[in-house]
Order: structure tokens, then C-alpha cells, then sequence
């Protein structure tokens, strides 16, 4: 009996935990892109029909975000615990500018394809550009999931990162689809269910993706250290 009340005692400990640490990361991600966030409220259900500036801008801060977030993440994966305070303004700090000229690089590039789907939907070419427009947006995007993971966890050029994440957003073409089915399950979730995920979201994507990801980021470790 004590033994089995220690236990679900400690697994109770252990989900606490758990909970607290998401809703610290995604409390502090929220806060350092509070321009975004208001904007988005902002636009409610607005139909989007152009190229709005100013969430452009508002966007630019996400990259560094996306950076301090997968750095406790990954963090979490690998230890099983975190100070998720410390860990994050860390990985914002430290990535700042790496991430900040990445995620610039890839939100310039995404939104060209948007543009480009805005004006493909104004004539009559054959749908196969769209869909060749959408396959370049997926793979960006898939890119940017790989490089964000890789960015917070070592030093290296921007150039060797894309390199890395183009290779293996080919090569575990099997983690690439996880992570993207991660993406849109929680979305769906969030928007058709219960929009309460809202104070979740983005730390459980993190979790997973890094989760899904950690033995590619042990490879590639590994190659590094062999170099």
C-alpha cells in the first residue's frame, strides 16, 4: 500500500510539474511576441486578402522565440528537468541573432509565396503552380522545424544549419510528417475544441517536435564531434 501510494504520489508530482514547466515556457513565449498576439486578436475573423505590414513586423520576433522555447524543450527531453526561467531568457539571449536572421530569411521567403498564391488565385493558370507553390511553402516550413531545433542546441554557421536541415527534412522524411501532424492536431484542437490549449500550445508542439528529434540532434553530435 505505501508503496503504491508512493508512486502515485510521485507520478502526480511529476505531471505537476510537467504542467507547470509548458505553462511557464508558453507564458513567457506569449509575452516576448505580446505585438503579435494582439494584432492577430486583432484582425478576430477578418478575411486576410493582402500583404498586412505590420503583423509582418510583429512576426519578426517569433524566430528568437522559437529558439529560447525549442532550448527548453530540449532541455526537458534530455534531463527530464528544467528551469524553465533560466533556460529560455538563456537560449533567447544566446540565439538571438542567429535565429533572428534565419527566421527573417524564411518569413521574406514565405511570404513571396504567399503573394505569389494571392496573384495565382487572381488567374487562370493551370492549378499545378499552386500546388507547386504549396509543396515549396511545406518544405520551408519543414526546413525551419528542423533548423530552430538544431539552432538552439549548437553553434554553428547559418549556412552549415540550413545545410543540416534540408538533409534531414529529406533524410527522417518520417520525423518531418510527425511534426507537422503535431502541428495541425494541436491546432485543431485549439480551435474546434478547446481553445483553453491556448496556454499549452506551443510548449507541447516544442516538447513533441524535440522529442521526435532528439536522435537526429544526437547525430548530429556525433558528426561534429567526429569532424
Amino acid at each position: 500500500m505505501e508503496s503504491k501510494r508512493g508512486f502515485f504520489n510521485g507520478a502526480v508530482y511529476k505531471i505537476c510539474n510537467y504542467v507547470w514547466w509548458f505553462l511557464l515556457a508558453n507564458a513567457y513565449f506569449v509575452i516576448v511576441n505580446i505585438p503579435m498576439i494582439i494584432n492577430i486578436f486583432a484582425l478576430g475573423n477578418t478575411e486576410v486578402t493582402g500583404i498586412n505590414v505590420f503583423l509582418f513586423i510583429c512576426l519578426i520576433p517569433l524566430g528568437p522565440a522559437f529558439s529560447a522555447m525549442f532550448t527548453v524543450m530540449g532541455k526537458l527531453v534530455r534531463d527530464k528537468e528544467v528551469n524553465v526561467t533560466k533556460e529560455f531568457f538563456k537560449g533567447y539571449k544566446r540565439n538571438f541573432w542567429e535565429s533572428l536572421f534565419f527566421w527573417l530569411f524564411q518569413l521574406v521567403v514565405l511570404s513571396v509565396i504567399y503573394i505569389d498564391l494571392l496573384y495565382l488565385n487572381t488567374t487562370e493558370l493551370p492549378v499545378i503552380f499552386k500546388y507547386l507553390i504549396m509543396a515549396a511553402a511545406f518544405i520551408i516550413g519543414s526546413i525551419g522545424l528542423y533548423a530552430f531545433p538544431i539552432i538552439s542546441r549548437f553553434y554553428l554557421k547559418v549556412s552549415d544549419v540550413i545545410k543540416l536541415s534540408i538533409k534531414y527534412t529529406f533524410k527522417r522524411f518520417d520525423i518531418t510528417m510527425l511534426n507537422w501532424l503535431t502541428i495541425v492536431a494541436i491546432f485543431l484542437v485549439l480551435t474546434r475544441v478547446n481553445n483553453v490549449l491556448f496556454l499549452f500550445a506551443t510548449s507541447i508542439a516544442g516538447y513533441l517536435i524535440m522529442y521526435y528529434e532528439v536522435k537526429v540532434l544526437d547525430k548530429i553530435e556525433e558528426e561534429l564531434s567526429a569532424e
